[in-house]
């Protein structure tokens, strides 16, 4: 499964393998992605995506593109507003704590801590924690906002103390600096 890339949370761009040839369907089926992706991205129209995205769906129901597809859609929804409808996607999704799947999770925490379901998303975050990437350093800042949220100041304190020693340049330093300065 491919996960939405990066920091940004921008659902990948669905590409096939170079030199690999693939069967008609396939490349229907890609064009067909590719136009919904190409609707969200360039025209800035979530809602066409949308539909783009549900007539996918029904003309490929088992493709090989679900994944993609999944993603679009709840990049799409975000950018609607609509993000309870992006976390019933990922909730409905198994999210392995590795490989591309990283982001994708870091997502689901934060969309579940936005919805108020910080024990869950301190659950995915806590899977996310280990190493450098953009995934760790959002489940970093996200555990500290959850335990801040929920009163415990003491560990929203060390939470941000450990996010700024392993990510003293990070996305979210100088709010966790303002954070311990308050």
């Amino acid at each position: 499964r491919r996960a939405p890339g990066g920091a940004s949370g921008r659902a990948a761009t669905p590409t096939a393998a170079p030199g690999v040839a693939t069967p008609a369907a396939d490349s229907d089926e890609h064009r067909a992605l590719h136009e919904a992706v190409r609707r969200l991205r360039r025209e800035r129209d979530p809602a066409g995506a949308l539909a783009l995205l549900d007539g996918h769906a029904a003309r490929f129901p088992a493709g090989g593109l679900g994944a993609e597809r999944d993603d679009a859609r709840v990049e799409a929804l975000i950018a609607l507003g609509r993000g309870g409808e992006a976390l019933a996607l990922l909730d409905g999704l198994a999210l392995p704590a590795r490989g591309d799947d990283r982001a994708r999770r870091a997502l689901r925490a934060e969309l579940r801590a936005a919805a108020g379901r910080c024990p869950a998303a301190l659950q995915d975050a806590a899977a996310l924690v280990e190493g450098d990437d953009p995934p760790a350093e959002r489940a970093l800042y996200l555990e500290a906002a959850c335990l801040a949220r929920a009163g415990d100041r003491a560990a929203a304190a060390a939470a941000l103390s450990r996010y700024l020693s392993r990510f003293p340049s990070g996305r979210f330093a100088d709010r966790a600096r303002g954070a311990l300065t308050r």
